[in-house]
């Protein structure tokens, strides 16, 4: 959204939080508000949003995530229905609209194809210190990698199960290079499992190259409000692995992607104002997939190829810059 203002001629300033003469100054043309849709977090969005769109006549964007189902005792007469809701997925629009909130558009997030343009140029002209230090710790092996947080809807603790099962055939022949948090680690013990980084250290261009010096992205999620990491490595031709559930259904694709079906959706209950919704599997079934993606990748490598090449095809249709003008027409900029 930066790149697309700036590009038309706007100035971009990021704020946690903004006062009443600050949407007043002459200055501020728009404003964007982008937030999770939880009532805990979104609720103090309430009077900027009234406060520019009807006393001051600016446009104003509420641009919104959510992980499942807000809790409805927590909207009944805070304000947060009266508000205008952009949702980053079918998937968001869906759980917001169930507890009666207005939804009035639904604009998915987008990558940056010339930035995994340029990440890959510079992989393949070996100027990627990830790819150049991975392969000297471990050859030409099959790296998985994972990039996320550690919570329980990122499935962790399952793909540490399914990694044993994997181990026990593939032992020496795959590494799994972890950027996430140090309290995972004790789920990983006995494996192939190289922690590159805590998760947050990286810039977002380091990340994505370290995602480019490996071969497949694992993602063991059962519940996210988008799930962009598939998207940003199929824009660097890496295939995903992943449970096949809205919103990853939105956006993915099972042509080229290692994808596998869900067991059964259930509510879990959180802090955060929502219940996330789960998509359980057992770690059998990421262990068949992963299994699977090993044996195209060490037997079949002009399949690979091909997935490859049909992720970065794919990935382009979601172009920030095909995709967000739609957001800009909300804050009136041609």
């Amino acid at each position: 959204m930066e790149k697309l203002l700036r590009d038309r001629g706007y100035d971009v300033e990021y704020r946690r939080g903004i006062t009443a003469w600050e949407i007043r100054d002459e200055e501020l043309k728009a404003l964007l508000i982008m937030t999770v849709a939880a009532p805990a977090h979104v609720c103090e969005y309430i009077f900027p949003f009234h406060y520019a769109k009807r006393d001051v006549g600016k446009p104003v964007a509420l641009y919104v995530t959510i992980e499942g189902i807000p809790y409805k005792a927590a909207i009944q007469g805070s304000g947060l229905e009266r508000l205008e809701y952009i949702a980053n997925s079918e998937f968001t629009a869906e759980c917001l609209r169930k507890v009666g909130l207005n939804v009035i558009d639904v604009i998915h997030h987008a990558v940056d194809m010339d930035l995994a343009k340029k990440v890959t140029y510079e992989t393949e002209r070996r100027r990627n210190p990830f790819d150049r230090f991975l392969e000297r710790r471990f050859g030409d092996i099959c790296k998985l990698i994972y990039v996320g947080r550690h919570d329980p809807r990122k499935g962790l603790p399952l793909l540490a199960e399914a990694m044993k099962i994997v181990h026990e055939k593939w032992r020496d022949k795959y590494v799994l290079v972890m950027i996430s948090e140090p309290g995972a680690k004790k789920y990983f013990e006995g494996l192939n499992v190289y922690w590159l980084t805590n998760f947050g250290n990286l810039t977002y261009e380091h990340t994505l190259m370290a995602m480019k010096a490996c071969d497949y992205l694992v993602f063991p999620s059962l519940c996210e409000g988008f799930g962009l990491p598939v998207l940003e490595a199929n824009s660097l031709g890496i295939p995903a692995i992943h449970s096949w559930f809205e919103p990853l259904s939105e956006f993915s694709s099972q042509e080229f992607n290692f994808v596998f079906n869900y067991l059964l959706e259930r509510p879990m209950k959180t802090r955060s104002g929502q219940f996330f919704i789960m998509h359980e599997y057992v770690p059998d079934m990421l262990a068949d997939m992963i299994d699977y993606a090993l044996e195209v990748f060490y037997n079949s490598r002009e399949e690979y190829e091909d997935y490859s090449a049909k992720a970065v095809e794919h990935a382009s249709k979601w172009d920030y810059r095909l995709i967000y003008p739609r957001l800009l027409e909300h804050l009136e900029v041609e």
